[in-house]
């Protein structure tokens, strides 16, 4: 009994306790409550998506509190390449994640970092292989979590 009590007070600790990792190239200006969201195409496929995957991204940021904007001087680039396997059923994908910002807004040059940079910041790609649109879209909501995480920790005051 006290092994699950103890499970349950884990489980409910929630974002900003430690379990994140600060990144100072996390760090944002302005309110981290809103930033863009960046999502490449993905090639046809039958298995998922581009509305799927922004949705399923969305969402995610939604409920953290985070909302989505149509620019900004930072964002949040997911990429999700799929490629069906010679089995028919399964494909392999990867899924890129991470905070890019602005090189002129942050005082960073452009001859240097170019236009954009990715900032240091946690490692929140993923390689994997999936049989449905579940397994791929649960691979990207573990992933927006990860970063998530750290995003918050790195952002709060």
């Amino acid at each position: 009994m006290k092994i699950f009590t103890l499970l349950a007070l884990v489980l409910s600790l929630g974002v900003s306790n430690g379990f994140g990792k600060v990144y100072p190239g996390l760090k944002v200006l302005g309110d981290f409550r809103q930033i863009q969201l960046l999502v490449e195409d993905i090639s046809p496929n039958k298995l998922v998506t581009h509305k799927e995957i922004v949705n399923t991204a969305k969402l995610r940021l939604f409920s953290n509190n985070i909302k989505t904007l149509e620019f900004g001087p930072e964002y949040i680039y997911l990429n999700v390449n799929l490629l069906p396997l010679n089995d028919g059923v399964n494909f392999v994908y990867n899924i890129k994640l991470a905070l890019t910002k602005s090189s002129s807004t942050y005082g960073v040059s452009k001859t240097v970092a170019g236009v954009v940079f990715e900032p240091n910041q946690g490692e929140y790609g993923y390689v994997g292989i999936c049989h449905d649109k579940s397994n791929l879209l649960d691979a990207i909501k573990s992933r927006i979590d990860m970063f998530l995480v750290d995003y918050l920790e790195s952002n709060m005051p």
